[in-house]
């Protein structure tokens, strides 16, 4: 990910961080690692983020997910 993507998605979560009170619907594309091997593949998750854990470095969706922000490819949120 270059700076200017950086950027964009540090921007993103700021402003879904000011939203936290309402639980948002977000829409998260990251990269998943492979376990067995090296790579990994683009996932998809929606649901609803109740926290942004910035000492873990960790989203953390109201079903207790928890999606690594270095892993974070979008987020979208509705």
């Amino acid at each position: 990910m270059d700076e200017d993507e950086k950027t964009r998605l540090n921007a993103q979560l700021q402003k879904i961080s000011a939203r936290l009170q309402e639980q948002p619907e977000v829409m998260v594309t990251y990269f998943a690692p492979d376990e067995r091997k090296t790579g990994g593949a683009r996932q998809t998750y929606r649901g609803r983020l109740r926290k942004i854990d910035r000492n873990r470095k960790m989203l953390i969706m109201v079903d207790q997910t928890e999606l690594p922000i270095e892993n974070l490819l979008n987020i979208e949120c509705e």
